[in-house]
Parts: structure tokens; sequence; C-alpha cells
């Protein structure tokens, strides 16, 4: 399958996100990174975890017009990135015609951008969440 046709999910093992005010925040618990989207970026990631193909999310991101294919490539770039950074991966045997969320821009499109910071990565990954056993948090010895 062509990867504009791909469907991708969240790396639900190694990535939280958040949705707070428009803005996306993506933390990569195994490297302590952490992202930030806005606009175009952040409509396109709720998409992608969404259920939506790059080809549907041009589609919609165009709206009527015709830039599609301009849309499309940046819609590409910016998957690409994404999986490059280990936040979202392919789902296997998905279906095009599977239901899938909602999915309305908020904002005009512009091309998307990935910020991403390493700033915090000590704290993140010191934080004794990462220690979590099957007993949960915190493990108290009896």
């Amino acid at each position: 399958m062509e990867q504009s046709q791909t469907r991708y999910q969240l790396n639900k093992k190694d990535v939280v996100s958040e949705l707070l005010d428009g803005e996306v925040v993506v933390i990569h618990l195994q490297s302590g990174t952490y992202y930030s989207m806005l606009a175009s970026a952040a409509d396109i990631w709720g998409a992608l975890v969404g259920g939506w193909s790059a080809e549907e999310i041009a589609e919609r991101l165009d709206a009527g017009g015709d830039r599609r294919q301009h849309i499309k490539a940046d819609v590409m770039r910016f998957l690409e990135l994404l999986v490059a950074e280990e936040l979202i991966v392919p789902v296997a045997g998905v279906s095009c015609d599977e239901p899938r969320a909602d999915f309305q821009p908020t904002a005009p499109f512009a091309a998307p951008e990935l910020q991403k910071y390493t700033d915090m990565q000590e704290l993140l990954l010191v934080d004794p969440i990462h220690e979590v056993t099957d007993q949960g948090w915190p493990n108290r010895e009896n």
C-alpha cells in the first residue's frame, strides 16, 4: 500500500500526547524529548492518530481548492518526520472503510512544523514513574 494511503496510530508504548488550548504536546517517554505542534501541525496530528491517511488529510485540508498536491507533499514530509521521531507507527491491516475520528481543520493550512525540545530530558527520564511495575507506583516494600 502506498504510504499516502497508510493509516497510523500513536506509538502507545513510548509516547503520550495531549491537546491543550490548540497546541498538541507530545512526550517520548523513552528519550525524554518533548514536542509541540500548533495550527496545521496540530490538525494533522489529530487526524493521523484519529485514523486518517495522508491522502485523506490533504483532501480535507485543501477543502475543494487546487493545492492538494502541494498540501499532500507537506503532509507527507511531516508524517515522515513523526515516524522518524517514533511518535507514530503504521497500522497494518486497516481498511480504508474503517470508521475514524472526525477531523475538521481548525486553522488555514500552513506547512506543518514540529518543535522539538530536549532541555528536560534528564528530568523526564529520572521521574520515578518510569520505574513502574505491574504492582503500580509507588512500589512500596512490605
